[in-house]
């Protein structure tokens, strides 16, 4: 005969499905987290790389403009119009930004007839005072500059000559200065021998040199500069160092030049030495002759593109002018190539010692954090399997309880019932039964009494209240339990021996409660004794965990428990497989209440037993403490039969 079908529960369809959808959960978050880490270390490098770009072009920006509102132009040169340069000077300087800048104007001039090559240079100071630029010696501050400027000038008037071929070979300037030619263009005469390539005479008359005073610069502006470009400074070393010598030039913070030097995570060269892009005028090619014109315009020399940084061959950008002649022709007439090169370089590099490792520690807590989530989901939706698990289970042993508390009631209710009956119908007249049916209606009362009173014990144990606290005989608990349970083992024909040791320390509880739970003991141990119908009571003081303790074990020749039944015979409710076999009365709630009943009293309960070897159960209590037990009104005597040390069965 088949068995009832059990229906699955919803919470169980629930687990099973969260458990299933886990794993491909946990796949998806690991493939997003990854995708996020990637576009976050794509959006930060685009970022820093943002930043570093607008902060140096802020900075050369800055020197641009204060060498363009302090250029000299051909004409003043020519028409030596120091009062127009004054004025522009003047309006230079009102910004005080532009002030605490400038340090010096120099004018250099070009002079071609001079004898000598270096003869060819004259140096001019500006002197605001006179309004006016006055000669002077070289200063020793211009030595390295007066070199360059040198070559610039011959190279613009080689063997080609100087309207051929004029071209920039190196930087100008150096990190303390800006230089900046002093250029006098003019067209040539109709009829002459350039016109129709309308190829313009192109003259340096010298140059303008501005000396800097980089200390108010460094010390005010830049790190103003820092904090507008880069808001999350706090996250970055920020690092500018000279690019000749190593010298620091600003810290975000000490050490972080040199913690920067080994992997920054960007670099960027900047502090260019001139305004704008440097032109390089051309009419001939390298090898001297005339550029050929046609419907395609020629490439740039090879030579205009040494020395770009990060610029490789064909992909440098490049400006160009090219005009066109009657018949259509072209000419190339100037490119613009804007050099990488500067006096200063950046370097930016996160607090992670990388971008990398800083995302790759982002990344790793996400994955921690989101692993966490789901750790948690999981833990979660376990749990409260588990607990619908053992909520049905609980269901079931109260439907169990109901029907067993029903049965105990209902068994004495009837015999009271059919007893009293028979008594108030004198159906019963004999003086003999009348005590009989008496005892009968006495012993199912105190039957019916105890069941309601494990119930009543079980609900305020469950409260939580505590238990009233004085100090207990341990020989006064066991001795009422056994007169307690004397009828019931008489009934049954047990033999309960009681061994009590003559040394025991009280204990601090509720004798009433502690005599209920032995008292449950003996009451189990004359239900399953066996078929020598023994059963012995033992307490004797021992040495625990928490030290001094009384020991009040119960021990039975029955049928015993599996491995099992063990785990589960101090459930409330639960019935072991012999008792529902047997049929043996009881509700399940004996051993629960004693395993309560100890825990409550800072004890325990321990049970060896096994299959066909019969069970002991064993109450530790801790002992009380001796103050307390000097003031127990029931005293240390025990009472009863004893012998007068612990013996063994």
């Amino acid at each position: 005969m088949r068995g009832p079908s059990r229906r699955v529960s919803k919470t169980t369809w629930l687990a099973a499905a969260v458990a299933i959808l886990l794993p491909a959960l946990a796949w998806l978050q690991y493939d997003w987290v990854n995708q996020i880490a990637a576009a976050d270390r794509d959006r930060s490098h685009r970022t820093l790389r943002a930043a570093a770009a607008q902060f140096t072009a802020a900075v050369d920006a800055e020197l641009m403009r204060v060498s363009g509102s302090l250029q000299l132009d051909g004409a003043m040169v020519e028409r030596r119009d120091w009062d127009a340069y004054a004025l522009r000077y003047e309006s230079a300087v009102a910004s005080a930004a532009t002030a605490a800048l400038v340090k010096q104007v120099w004018f250099i001039e070009s002079l071609g007839s001079a004898e000598t090559n270096d003869a060819r240079l004259a140096a001019h100071q500006w002197r605001a005072d006179e309004r006016r630029f006055a000669a002077v010696t070289w200063p020793a501050e211009l030595t390295a500059l007066r070199q360059q400027l040198q070559k610039f000038v011959d190279s613009a008037d080689d063997a080609v000559g100087r309207r051929e071929r004029m071209a920039a070979t190196a930087a100008l300037g150096d990190e303390r200065t800006l230089v900046a030619p002093v250029v006098r263009v003019s067209m040539p005469a109709p009829g002459s021998e350039a016109g129709p390539r309308f190829l313009p005479d192109v003259q340096v008359r010298g140059f303008t040199v501005v000396s800097l005073a980089l200390e108010n610069f460094t010390a005010e502006r830049l790190p103003a500069l820092v904090t507008e470009h880069f808001p999350e400074s706090a996250d970055y070393r920020v690092a500018v160092v000279a690019k000749q010598g190593g010298r620091v030039v600003f810290e975000s913070e000490p050490g972080a030049a040199a913690a920067t030097a080994a992997a920054p995570d960007i670099t960027t060269a900047f502090l260019q030495p001139h305004v704008g892009p440097m032109m390089i005028f051309a009419r001939l090619g390298p090898d001297g002759r005339p550029l050929a014109s046609g419907p395609e315009l020629p490439p740039p020399p090879a030579a205009e593109l040494d020395g770009l940084e990060g610029a490789p061959p064909g992909r440098a950008v490049v400006s160009v002018i090219e005009m066109r002649d009657g018949e259509g022709r072209r000419s190339v007439r100037a490119r613009t190539l804007n050099h990488g090169q500067g006096h200063w370089e950046l370097r930016v590099q996160h607090r992670a010692g990388s971008l990398e490792a800083a995302v790759a520690a982002s990344r790793r807590r996400n994955l921690t954090l989101s692993g966490s989530v789901l750790l948690l989901l999981g833990v979660a939706v376990a749990l409260i399997a588990v607990s619908a698990r053992r909520a049905q289970a609980l269901a079931r042993q109260q439907l169990e309880f109901v029907a067993a508390v029903s049965h105990e009631l209902r068994t004495p209710v009837a015999v009271i019932n059919s007893a009293a009956g028979n008594l108030a119908d004198g159906v019963v007249g004999d003086p003999a039964r009348v005590k009989r049916y008496g005892a009968t209606i006495q012993t199912e009362a105190r039957r019916l009494g105890e069941t309601v009173e494990r119930v009543l014990q079980l609900a305020g144990l469950g409260s939580g209240r505590p238990l009233p606290v004085t100090p207990v005989s341990a020989a006064t608990i066991v001795h009422g339990a056994v007169q307690q349970s004397a009828l019931d083992a008489d009934r049954a024909g047990v033999d309960v021996h009681v061994e009590l040791a003559a040394d025991l320390p009280l204990v601090a509880g509720d004798a009433g409660a502690l005599q209920s739970a032995v008292q449950n003991l003996v009451g189990n141990a004359v239900k399953y004794a066996g078929d020598d119908r023994w059963v012995r009571v033992t307490a004797a003081a021992a040495t625990g965990p928490r030290g001094r303790e009384v020991r009040i074990a119960v021990a039975d020749h029955g049928p015993g428990l599996d491995a099992d039944e063990r785990q589960r015979v101090f459930e409330p409710f639960y019935r072991g497989r012999a008792a529902v076999a047997n049929q043996i009365q009881g509700s399940g709630l004996g051993l629960s209440l004693v395993k309560r009943i100890a825990e409550a009293h800072g004890g325990r309960v321990e049970l060896t037993t096994g299959a066909g070897r019969g069970s002991t159960f064993t109450i530790c209590l801790p002992a009380a403490p001796p103050v307390a037990a000097a003031t127990d009104p029931a005293g240390a005597t025990q009472s009863g039969p004893q012998p007068a040390a612990p013996s063994a069965s």
